[in-house]
């Protein structure tokens, strides 16, 4: 503990540790939610129209109550919120549930680690090179208090500190600080642009020349990482220094035979051509300019991503093409949201809000029949594009429906320090369920896992003492709306009754529960 405190305050001691106050995140006059998400649906009906396209229908509400929930929250929704949504006769209850999600520890949580995933490519865990759970745990934070996300970039670009602490420390850790790494990220999750190929040599496909990847290479050349390789878990640090130029060798001099090429200085420059003015450090300028009212590029990005998400693929494709001259089909699509959201001021939640209450989200999903027009329906968004969950929802979604998290608290509580630093390290929804969604693999697991069968265990305790051991309708019922959020079928009721009748007491109700958690229904936000 001693050297760690040594190490951190050598750090602040050398460079300053910056302060980042929060603003407010929401714009004085945040365009209507309504007003964008009609004019999203519109653009999208003309061009279904066009294309001779019938749209789907309205979703039912388990079907929307499901899908939001898993969006916004990352799992499945509890019993008595299905039950009390799907009882609720008010018109708005849809956005009320919206509100509600948005509102909720889940969302800040889940959404957290979404953007942590988007940020770096990378699931929040902690490894070798940086902590995950660290940046994860900041940005849900700023989630929680509704930051702005051009406050939370800023921060992320211009941050510095330690690894066991700083979030914006550990994006830039990611990164290896790095400057052609940082480049690269720069362009791809905050701009939407590829600068990655123009380190080399000009882009093949768009306009970024090696001179703009170099210019924007230059405002990170004085950010270093300070390694503490003595301490138990490797802690870094993130520090600026006052100097440091990036320098290349310069390609018109001629060097004398045996003689080193004289070097050329490269000043930062920002994209576009537009010079550095040093009345600020360089990742504060650098940061400044991304974020800008000025730089369309970055809502754009932002909006875009937020869609690819929530539909699985963005309305611009691939999302760091922004740039590119012809950005694909959707693109005009994109504007309102874009807009929306700088005049919002960044408030992600608006951008959410707006894109789950729109018409295109609440269509019903695309069936599994061997539809000609459903490739068709999907790409121009006629129909909702279902995914398969993560590995975390899923997880998520198992604890949430069977209380069983796998987890022994209270042993983990007696563990010597060596143990909770293998804790600390665990990925338990990895451990348990996989890495991989759409595979023979995942199919496999859920199949075999222990994990599952004594989650089942677990949801049939859970089942027997909400509803007793008579009523096998009462049963069948409250296991659905556990782990489906909807009721069962009429035919679904007359093949499983039986199976709950046949079981004698709680195997039954194992057996539902196993069979529930291996459905495609349950492993999808249909």
């Amino acid at each position: 503990m001693c050297r760690r405190f040594i190490f951190a305050a050598a750090a602040a001691a050398w460079v300053g540790v910056g302060l980042f106050l929060a603003g407010p995140a929401v714009g004085a006059e945040a365009p209507s939610v309504a007003a964008v998400s009609q004019q999203v649906d519109a653009a999208l009906a003309a061009k279904q129209q066009a294309a001779g396209l019938q749209a789907a229908p309205i979703c039912d509400d388990d079907t929307f109550l499901r899908r939001a929930w898993i969006d916004l929250a990352g799992r499945t929704p509890p019993f008595l919120a299905a039950r009390d949504f799907l009882a609720d006769s008010s018109q708005n209850k849809r956005q009320k549930l919206v509100e509600t999600l948005l509102a909720s520890d889940e969302f800040a949580e889940h959404w957290g680690s979404v953007l942590t995933i988007m940020l770096t490519e990378r699931r929040p865990v902690r490894v070798d090179t940086h902590d995950g759970r660290v940046l994860r745990d900041y940005l849900s934070e700023a989630l929680r208090k509704n930051r702005s996300y051009r406050e939370i970039a800023r921060e992320l670009l211009a941050g510095k500190g330690l690894s066991e602490s700083s979030g914006p420390a550990n994006f830039l850790l990611r990164y290896d600080v790095q400057p052609n790494q940082l480049v690269g990220a720069v362009g791809k999750q905050f701009l939407g642009v590829s600068l990655q190929c123009a380190e080399c040599h000009n882009h093949p496909f768009e306009k970024w020349s090696q001179d703009d990847f170099r210019g924007m290479q230059a405002f990170f050349i004085r950010t270093k990482r300070l390694d503490d390789n003595n301490a138990a878990d490797y802690l870094r640090a993130v520090v600026d220094i006052k100097r440091g130029e990036l320098e290349i060798d310069d390609p018109k001099a001629k060097p004398k035979e045996g003689e080193e090429p004289p070097k050329l200085k490269i000043e930062p420059r920002l994209l576009g051509g537009v010079e550095f003015t040093a009345t600020s450090t360089r990742r504060d300028a650098l940061a400044d300019w991304v974020t800008s009212e000025q730089n369309s590029y970055f809502s754009r990005n932002m909006a875009n991503r937020v869609w690819g998400r929530v539909f699985s693929r963005g309305l611009v494709e691939p999302l760091d093409s922004l740039g590119a001259e012809k950005p694909g089909p959707h693109a005009d699509v994109l504007e309102p949201l874009a807009a929306g959201l700088a005049a919002a001021g960044h408030d992600l939640k608006w951008l959410l809000r707006t894109i789950v209450l729109t018409q295109t989200y609440q269509r019903a999903a695309a069936s599994e029949s061997a539809d000609p027009q459903a490739a068709s329906q999907v790409a121009l968004l006629a129909r909702f594009p279902a995914r398969s969950l993560s590995v975390d929802e899923l997880y998520q979604s198992i604890v949430q429906a069977t209380g069983h998290s796998g987890v022994d608290e209270a042993a983990e509580a007696e563990y010597s320090e060596q143990e909770q630093d293998q804790v600390a390290y665990a990925d338990r929804p990895v451990e348990f369920l996989g890495e991989r969604a759409v595979t023979v693999q995942r199919s496999l697991v859920l199949l075999n896992s222990p994990y599952v069968q004594e989650a089942a265990h677990y949801g049939s305790r859970v089942t027997l003492a909400a509803q007793g051991r008579r009523d096998a309708q009462a049963q069948l019922d409250f296991t659905f709306l556990a782990a489906l959020a909807r009721q069962p079928t009429a035919d679904e009721s007359a093949k499983l009754l039986p199976l709950l009748e046949a079981g004698k007491g709680g195997q039954g109700l194992e057996d539902l529960w196993w069979l529930l958690m291996n459905s495609a229904e349950f492993s999808s936000n249909h």
